[in-house]
């Protein structure tokens, strides 16, 4: 006779106290200049490290652009040189929260700022969130802005 087995709770590791390992591959993908490491690829070593890049992964990907998941994706690329509209700004806010709570629940959104970036040589809206990595989690701040050779820049604070 085959027995029940029942999980009263989940026990994460402690991020810091681990000697090795990695929890995944942090965005960009490209390698690892930024830190004293001999990887070929920026790693990430911790939960909210991981966190980030899942958030951005999210926010940057298309519509449709994953495979077997098409309602996947905000698609900030083709979002953020929209015109600034108050319509427009209330719509992409609650996309961000729609998509962030159904993909990404571990992630608590505090607030989105959205607002224009109008100059001689540039419009675009400009996209602050801030969050936090669950409820123990320290605030953080993401920022996205097109630059005028109309690519996207993110900022981790």
């Amino acid at each position: 006779m085959a027995r029940a087995v029942f999980i009263n709770s989940k026990i994460y590791p402690d991020d810091y106290k681990k000697p090795l390992g990695s929890l995944a591959i942090k965005l960009p993908m490209n390698s690892s200049r930024f830190g004293p490491s001999d990887s070929i690829f920026n790693l990430s070593y911790t939960t909210e490290e991981q966190a980030i890049s899942n958030m951005i992964n999210l926010l940057l990907t298309k519509d449709g652009e994953r495979y077997m998941q098409p309602a996947y994706g905000v698609g900030l690329y083709y979002k953020i040189f929209e015109q600034n509209t108050t319509s427009t700004n209330s719509q992409l806010e609650f996309l961000i929260r729609q998509q962030m709570a159904t993909y990404l629940p571990y992630i608590i959104v505090n607030d989105i700022n959205i607002q224009g970036n109008f100059s001689d040589d540039e419009n675009s809206i400009n996209i602050t969130i801030i969050f936090q990595v669950t409820e123990s989690g320290a605030n953080r701040t993401v920022t996205f802005f097109g630059n005028p050779d109309l690519q996207i820049n993110v900022e981790v604070s």
